[in-house]
C-alpha cells in the first residue's frame, strides 16, 4: 500500500533538480524517496531501490524507469544479481533451461617458484566474463524496459518472457569477474572495472619480474598497479618522480634518526611498490633500483649490512614514454638509463575504451557522436562517444593534445551539473587550441 505523499512532486522537484541531471546520493536519500512514493512506488519498495535505479527513474525521458518500477514493484521479478561460476545456467535457475551459456576464457597455468609464500598465486587464469548485473544504472535501466515490455501484453506466456531476458543478459551486461587460482582454491577478485590488461599485468608479478606500464596520461596506469596488488594479496605502497637516490633509500635526519621511505617498507617487509611517473624523475636517482631488482639484497643508510629482499616484492613502474626522453606531448620527461630499462618488462597501456564507458556509466555499445546538443539532453552514452570520437580524429590529425577518459568522467559531471556542451569542451577538450587545429580534428572524427 502506497504512502501518502508529505510533499508534493513539484515541490521535491524544485529540491532535487531538474530532471535528467539529478546525481542521488545519500544526502539527497530522503528527498528522492518522497519523489519516488509521490509518483505512486510503495514506500517499502522505495526503500529497497538503489542510488542508481533511482537516479535513472528520475533522470529518464518519458518515465519508461520509472513506468518499469512499477511494474516490479506489482509483479516482483526473479533477481539474476548473482552469477554462478558457469555462468546462467540450469544450476541457476532448475525450472527454466539455459538458453545461452557466456564465453569463458582459458584459465592461464603459471608456475611460481617454490621460495614464493603460498599466498602468492600459482596460476592466473585470464579474465573470465561471466554474466552479472553491476551498478550501471543504464545496465539496469535496460532490463527493467526489457521487462516491462514484455510482461505488458497479458497474452505473452511467462517462460517465453524469461528465456528472451536470458538470451538478452549477456549482451546488456558486459561484466568480467577475475578469478585468481591458488593452491588453497579460487579466489574471486569481483567485477570491478579493470583494464583489459590487469590480468597480463597479475601474472608477470606473479613471477617476480617487475613491470612498467607506459601509456597516455589518464589512461588507469596507476589504478591497475593497486588493483594488482590487491589481487596478489600485497600491501600497496606509492612513490612519485624521483629526484634523489634518498627518496628511495631514505635519510637519517639531522638528530640522527632514519627517515624510511615505502619503497624499502616494500622492499623489506613485503608488498608492491608503484613507481609512478618514473620517467619524470631524475636519471642517476632513479639507478638505486638497478640493485634492488637485481639482486636479493640492499643496502641501506640506517645500517651496516645489507637489507634482504622480501618474497613478496614487486615493482610497478608507470611511464608516459619508453624512458627514451621527452617526445613533442610528454616534454618533462628524462632518459632513462639502459641498464635501468633492461631490468623491466614493458606493457603498452592504452586507453580501454569499454573500461572508460563502463566507469562514466554509459552504455558498452557505441551510436553516433552527436554534434551540438543542450546539456538538458545531453547524456552519458552521447558525450563518452563524442569524447572518442575527438580523440580518434587528434590521433589522425598528429595533434599534440591529451583527450583522456578523464574528459569523459569529468564531463559527465558537469552535464549532471547543467553546464553548456560547449563550456564543458573549452574545459576539457579544447583548452585554448587553435580554431584551425580544432576544425581538422572535428573533420577527422567525422563531426
Amino acid at each position: 500500500m502506497s504512502r501518502t505523499p508529505t510533499m508534493p512532486t513539484d515541490e521535491i522537484e524544485s529540491l532535487l533538480g531538474p530532471r535528467g541531471s539529478m546525481v542521488a546520493t545519500s544526502h539527497n536519500r530522503p528527498l528522492w524517496r518522497k519523489w519516488l512514493t509521490a509518483k505512486g512506488l510503495p514506500s517499502a519498495f522505495a526503500c529497497e531501490l538503489s542510488i542508481e535505479e533511482a537516479q535513472d527513474a528520475y533522470n529518464a525521458i518519458g518515465d519508461t524507469a520509472l513506468n518499469a518500477l512499477k511494474v516490479r514493484a506489482a509483479n516482483p521479478a526473479p533477481q539474476w544479481q548473482d552469477a554462478t561460476p558457469a555462468g546462467y545456467g540450469p544450476d541457476a535457475n532448475p525450472a527454466v533451461p539455459a538458453q545461452r551459456e557466456a564465453p569463458q576464457a582459458d584459465v592461464i597455468p603459471v608456475s611460481i617458484p617454490v621460495s614464493i609464500p603460498v599466498s602468492i598465486p600459482v596460476s592466473i587464469p585470464a579474465a573470465n566474463p561471466v554474466p552479472a548485473l553491476g551498478n550501471n544504472p543504464n545496465t539496469a535501466a535496460a532490463l527493467q524496459m526489457l521487462i516491462a515490455s514484455l510482461t505488458a501484453n497479458n497474452s505473452l506466456d511467462e517462460n517465453r518472457v524469461r528465456a528472451i531476458m536470458r538470451e538478452e543478459l549477456p549482451n546488456l551486461v558486459p561484466v568480467t569477474r577475475l578469478e585468481i587460482v591458488t593452491p588453497a582454491g579460487i579466489k574471486d577478485c569481483g567485477s570491478e572495472p579493470r583494464h583489459k590488461l590487469v590480468p597480463t599485468l597479475i601474472q608477470i608479478l606473479s613471477q617476480k619480474i617487475p613491470a612498467a606500464l607506459v601509456g597516455p596520461a589518464g589512461s588507469g596506469k596507476t589504478t591497475a598497479a593497486e588493483q594488482a596488488a590487491h589481487a596478489l594479496d600485497i600491501p600497496f605502497y606509492i612513490q612519485g618522480a624521483v629526484q634523489g637516490a634518498h627518496e628511495l633509500l631514505g635519510f637519517v635526519d639531522a638528530h640522527g634518526r632514519y627517515q624510511s621511505t615505502p619503497f624499502r617498507q616494500a622492499f623489506e617487509h613485503g608488498g608492491a611498490i608503484c613507481l609512478d611517473e618514473l620517467d619524470a624523475g631524475d636519471a642517476a636517482g632513479v639507478l638505486v633500483l638497478n640493485s634492488a631488482l637485481a639482486n636479493g639484497h640492499m643496502p641501506f643508510p640506517d645500517q651496516t649490512e645489507p637489507v634482504k629482499r622480501h618474497p613478496a616484492f614487486n615493482v610497478i613502474a608507470c611511464l608516459n614514454t619508453y624512458g627514451t626522453g621527452a617526445d613533442r606531448t610528454y616534454v618533462g620527461r628524462t632518459q632513462l638509463d639502459g641498464a635501468t630499462l633492461d631490468r623491466f618488462a614493458f606493457l603498452a597501456w592504452g586507453y580501454d575504451e569499454r573500461l572508460e564507458r563502463a566507469i562514466v556509466g554509459a552504455s558498452p555499445e557505441d551510436s553516433p557522436a552527436p554534434r551540438k546538443l543542450p546539456a538538458s539532453t545531453m547524456t552519458a552514452d552521447a558525450w563518452v562517444n563524442r569524447v572518442q570520437a575527438l580523440r580518434s580524429g587528434a590521433a589522425k590529425e598528429k595533434a599534440r593534445v591529451v583527450i583522456s577518459p578523464r574528459a569523459s568522467l569529468y564531463g559527465v559531471r558537469m552535464i549532471a551539473a547543467g553546464m553548456p556542451q560547449a563550456t564543458i569542451e573549452d574545459c576539457l577538450i579544447w583548452r585554448g587550441m587553435d580554431a584551425d587545429l580544432r576544425r581538422r580534428i572535428e573533420s577527422a572524427a567525422s563531426l
